[in-house]
């Protein structure tokens, strides 16, 4: 009879816990589970829910897409938010290369820039005070 479940998932599994030199117990009861649920996870592919998968994936360094043979590089994924951090807007006006109407910022320009951008920002929030 043949075996159900994601085989890439049992096997790299069980590899990580192994790399790891823990025991199934051991990783079960770090995720709220009993030594059978990893024995299934290892031996029958069987996929556990998805925030358990992430919190494996974060456990053994990886990514979930990598556990579920989805992919073969094993590096993390970076978190979205991480991804799009917001970025200091007069940081850019002060020390990146940008085009004005097709030319290239002179620090004249820059300090122009930064100066409206501050204007801006107060008046702002002064309005966002007032109601």
């Amino acid at each position: 009879m043949e075996k159900l479940g994601n085989k890439s998932f049992a096997t790299r599994i069980k590899a990580f816990r192994e790399e790891k030199g823990i025991s199934q117990e051991d990783l079960a009861s770090m995720f709220g589970y009993k030594k059978q649920a990893v024995s299934h996870w290892e031996n029958n592919g069987k996929v556990p829910r998805t925030n358990v998968l992430e919190k494996l994936a974060g456990y053994f360094n990886t990514s979930s897409d990598y556990l579920l043979g989805f992919t073969d590089d094993p590096t993390p994924r970076t978190n979205a938010t991480e991804q799009k951090k917001p970025k200091d807007l007069l940081k850019i006006i002060e020390q990146e290369d940008y085009t004005l109407n097709g030319q290239i910022a002179t620090q004249e320009d820059r300090q122009r820039l930064k100066k409206l951008v501050e204007v801006m920002y107060w008046d702002a929030k002064s309005q966002y005070k007032r109601k």
